[in-house]
């Protein structure tokens, strides 16, 4: 009987220690809530969806597209990923997604948006992982670290692969 009580013990120590490593790394790691903004007018000719999530590599990058793109006429509307599925609305000449990847799969809102965006020749996606070497399937993404010496990189890259997709005024 002694013996079955400290095995159970152990047993219950474990949990609560993975339990709270888990609670630890949640609050860690989590992505926060990305500030929703609007730059440029809805009247503008051309339309530049970026949606992204709360991170000080991720706002870095969302800062120096909205720089490169504000003196255009160009409607730049920033969404946090978890907004995506509230997100109806086809006119977008470009959409610019930044998410993570969690317990090893895309961030969910992101990816179901991915998958069920009609025109995938008009999404620019930037995945951030640990090792920086994962992208959501059947995407030309690009993937990152989330390494401050990587912005400027990663920044030019999404304004290159954009800078296309808002030359043309046709939604």
């Amino acid at each position: 009987m002694q013996r079955f009580r400290k095995s159970v013990l152990i047993v219950l120590i474990i949990v609560i220690a993975l339990f709270a490593f888990l609670t630890w790394y949640k609050f860690k790691y989590a992505m926060d809530i990305a500030e929703a903004r609007e730059i440029n007018t809805a009247s503008a000719p051309i339309h530049l969806l970026i949606a992204t999530q709360g991170s000080d590599f991720k706002e870095q990058i969302v800062e120096r597209v909205i720089n490169e793109f504000k003196s255009d006429s160009i409607y730049i509307k920033v969404i946090d990923v978890t907004s995506l599925p509230d997100l109806f609305e086809t006119s977008w000449n470009a959409v610019f997604i930044m998410h993570t990847w969690e317990n090893w799969e895309p961030q969910e809102d992101a990816a179901s948006f991915i998958k069920n965006w009609d025109d995938k020749s008009k999404l620019v996606v930037l995945a951030t992982s640990g090792d920086g070497g994962y992208v959501i399937e059947g995407i030309d993404g690009i993937s990152a670290a989330s390494l401050p010496e990587q912005v400027d990189a990663k920044s030019k890259e999404v304004i290159d692969r954009l800078k296309p997709l808002l030359s043309s005024t046709a939604p």
